[in-house]
């Protein structure tokens, strides 16, 4: 049974589930997202496998936390048998490094990664196991990628966390200065961007992207007449960077 009206309030879905209804849609609705509501209740009502693997799961995880892995690697080994879920996977790759199965571990964080691409701690999992079996680089580069996809969803506290790991790792990395850049510069951090930036720069003042950066800092900053400087710098170093050149445009343009 479905309820259709235009915004709900709490008391009208209580009401409606007193009545039996099953399922809200706010109007205007498209006959795509009806089409779509269907199928998912159509899996939960008659996807008996999927309750059982749901299940199957959750009693993986309470074995995990109870650190009775063997148990749990069983469970987790037949479920991604049945499916190909990243989640599984990930929980695998947990299991097998908490075990010190590194290399087995890497291979279910990395199939974790094939089947969701934007998996931060599936990467984070993939560079921890790397630094373990004695692989600094590989641990810094995956590592970085989830930092950098955290910082996508705005994650800000999980991103600094992994940056802070990775600073551990290899303290001399570019990346981790310019991560760290960003990072400040979305916290409105703006002193401790620009001291980031300007150590990342230090260590390799080739980048163009850094020097980008830098630019775009100083526009948050109301200074677009430094800004202007370090976008030119970047068009030396890249002449097809077409970012930098649209933004120098503006500048001249009198839009900052």
């Amino acid at each position: 049974v479905f309820l259709m009206h235009s915004s709900y309030t709490k008391g009208m879905v209580v009401l409606a589930g007193q009545e039996g209804v099953t399922g809200l849609v706010v109007t205007p609705f498209s006959a795509d997202s009806i089409k779509k509501k269907m199928e998912s209740l159509k899996l939960a009502v008659l996807d008996p496998h999927q309750k059982e693997a749901e299940k199957s799961l959750q009693d993986a995880l309470q074995l995990i936390e109870s650190e009775n892995y063997e148990t749990a690697v069983g469970i987790l080994e037949n479920l991604v048998k049945i499916e190909e879920n990243a989640e599984y996977y990930y929980n695998l790759g947990y299991v097998k490094t908490a075990q010190g199965n590194y290399s087995e571990a890497i291979q279910a964080f990395r199939k974790a990664t094939a089947i969701d691409r934007l998996f931060a701690k599936a990467y984070e999992g993939m560079g921890r196991a790397y630094q373990k079996i004695g692989k600094p680089e590989e641990a810094e580069k995956f590592m970085i990628r989830a930092a950098d996809i955290h910082m996508s969803r705005e994650n800000v506290e999980e991103a600094e966390m992994v940056l802070d790991e990775i600073r551990e790792i290899n303290p001399n990395t570019v990346n981790i200065y310019n991560s760290f850049g960003v990072l400040y510069r979305k916290k409105g951090d703006f002193k401790k961007a620009l001291f980031n930036y300007k150590k990342a720069i230090v260590i390799h003042p080739e980048r163009a992207r850094i020097h980008y950066n830098i630019g775009r800092l100083y526009i948050e900053m109301k200074d677009p007449e430094t800004a202007k400087s370090y976008f030119m710098q970047a068009l030396k170093l890249e002449p097809d960077f077409n970012d930098a050149r649209e933004v120098l445009d503006a500048i001249d343009l009198g839009a900052f």
